[in-house]
């Protein structure tokens, strides 16, 4: 039984559930808010647009997959889903997987079943946030990872307050270029604007433009993913 069954099984959705969820999803970016994240449904939308190797989403994961190996742990701020164990990336390191919504962990336990790794579900402001991972943590030599979530967050600087907390060797960071929708808290208008922002937290190492052929809203704006490797400053 392949992963997107087995979840649609232990959950409780038929094919017809997970089609139409998914085209809503995928087709109707300006039509959905964070309220979307709380539904299981959504994390299996997000696992089969992460398993068709010709989607963009894919291609997030790429430049972290040939760093991954340096590192003894990985924090992932807003996981969403085990996404580099899927891949079989990750096999020992040892991972704290955050979000906000439970919905991570439900799917997220049936995907691994077992492994070295810890969720912990707190929003970015609960003030046990912090606490929280640094109790789970095994090692220092550790990678940071916010994908794809550093937008929704309503108080950016409260991310990047734990992140110099956490102090990682290095941080991998994406940003959104282009139209605002309603589940983003911030809009990044250019490639150069987006850098900018990050250059202010972050000594930029490597980075990579992703171009999605997609478009967003009635003003059919162009949609890129900036993404970024870095040290934190001091």
């Amino acid at each position: 039984m392949n992963l997107v069954a087995k979840l649609m099984k232990e959950l409780g959705f038929t094919e017809e559930d997970v089609q139409k969820h998914t085209d809503f999803y995928n087709k109707h970016f300006d039509e959905w808010d964070n309220t979307i994240y709380e539904k299981t449904i959504t994390r299996i939308t997000h696992l089969i647009n992460f398993l068709d190797k010709n989607y963009w989403l894919t291609k997030r994961f790429d430049l972290i997959k040939e760093q991954i190996n340096k590192f003894d742990e990985i924090i992932d701020i807003g996981f969403d889903l085990p996404y580099l164990q899927i891949d079989e990336y990750i096999t020992n390191q040892h991972c704290i997987f955050v979000d906000k919504y439970a919905s991570a962990e439900q799917v997220t336990k049936i995907i691994l079943e077992e492994g070295n790794y810890s969720i912990i579900i707190n929003d970015i402001d609960d003030e046990a946030i912090v606490q929280n991972i640094q109790e789970k943590r095994k090692s220092e030599n550790t990678a940071l990872l916010c994908i794809e979530t550093l937008e929704h967050f309503h108080n950016q600087q409260r991310f990047w307050d734990i992140a110099r907390i956490i102090n990682p060797k290095e941080a991998f960071i994406t940003l959104p270029i282009g139209p605002i929708i309603p589940s983003h808290e911030h809009k990044y208008s250019s490639i150069e604007e987006a850098r900018e922002y990050i250059a202010q937290y972050l000594a930029i190492a490597e980075e990579r433009i992703i171009e999605p052929e997609i478009l967003i809203g009635n003003n059919s704006e162009e949609f890129k993913l900036y993404l970024v490797r870095g040290n934190l400053h001091s």
